[in-house]
């Protein structure tokens, strides 16, 4: 009997061990996000930015890091309000973040330990697209220094992410609001769309049950 009662033990703890890998950091996200461009550090960037090749203009760049995400990582974001272009300043390295042609590049940011490496990794949405506007989901995993991009595509709308009620990272349709540029406006959630998960090594999008999204190849 008491040999009975281990084996039960050792099947319960092992089940509890495997079931128990959640996430080592907890999702930081703020919703509605509100995007406020300021000229902090922006000097500095444009100095280390110098061979950025678009049409942005120096006067119109502005640092859009939420304070969430500057309290809890060393990431800054800036982004240029004439062209929606949009930068990740990490360490002594300057990233492209999407693109912002058409649209309006950069709309929310989040921070997740989604690869559970104890190291938050930054999370954005950005909309672009001449013609037929779209919005997509990028990452930046510090741990191996690289941009992040899912494939999918949600046609016709805007996106913010957001955290679902058990702490999960997801990307919903948002509503833009109180929009002065692309460095200064509001993405409001509406329907949720995707959980964000990470798979095979990288950041992947799972579409929610009864969701209304469009997936790249179906646009309206």
């Amino acid at each position: 009997m008491k040999r009975m009662a281990v084996m039960l033990l050792s099947a319960v703890l092992l089940c509890f061990s495997a079931c128990s890998t959640g996430k080592s950091l907890p999702v930081l996200v703020q919703s509605p996000l509100s995007l406020c461009g300021t000229q902090d550090g922006v000097e500095a960037f444009l100095a280390e930015n110098n061979g950025y090749k678009g049409s942005g203009r120096p006067h119109s760049c502005r640092n859009i890091t939420p304070d969430f995400v500057r309290d809890h990582s060393s990431f800054q974001v800036f982004k240029y309000e004439d062209t929606c272009d949009s930068f990740l300043l990490w360490q002594d390295k300057i990233l492209p973040l999407g693109t912002g042609f058409g649209g309006l590049g950069v709309t929310s940011m989040a921070l997740a330990d989604l690869n559970e490496d104890g190291e938050y990794e930054l999370y954005f949405t950005y909309s672009f697209g001449s013609g037929i506007h779209r919005s997509m989901l990028g990452g930046f995993d510090p741990s191996e220094e690289r941009v992040l991009q899912p494939e999918e595509v949600c046609w016709n709308d805007d996106t913010v992410l957001t955290a679902g009620e058990h702490g999960e990272l997801l990307m919903s349709k948002a509503e833009i609001t109180e929009y002065t540029d692309s460095t200064s406006l509001t993405a409001t959630p509406l329907e949720p769309l995707y959980r964000v998960d990470w798979q095979d090594g990288d950041a992947a999008l799972s579409p929610l049950t009864g969701s209304q999204s469009e997936l790249e190849g179906s646009p309206r």
